[in-house]
């Protein structure tokens, strides 16, 4: 529910090495990716998003050079290799 996603973006937003840029036209977004050290891939834990999911936001995280960051997507599990983290036995 929205009330719990503020709880959880409000705890998140609390860390000084976080910034929340809210809505940005799309010539803003190559200025800041390169400001950036991670992208993070925020996905509600749900069943059908972990299933069929293909988060092509991770790939161009990866192409701009940086930590990837996300929930568990099982799609994402055939590029292990790209991405620190992922493997079958931590996806479950």
């Amino acid at each position: 529910d929205d009330r719990q996603d503020q709880i959880i973006w409000g705890k998140i937003l609390k860390f000084e090495n976080v910034t929340f840029w809210g809505k940005i036209p799309p010539s803003k977004v190559r200025e800041l990716s390169l400001q950036a050290k991670v992208g993070i891939i925020p996905f509600k834990k749900d069943t059908w998003l972990k299933e069929m999911a293909f988060p092509l936001k991770a790939f161009e995280y990866l192409a701009a050079g940086l930590e990837v960051v996300s929930t568990p997507v099982d799609s994402l599990l055939d590029f292990e290799g790209q991405f620190r983290g992922i493997n079958r036995i931590n996806s479950n």
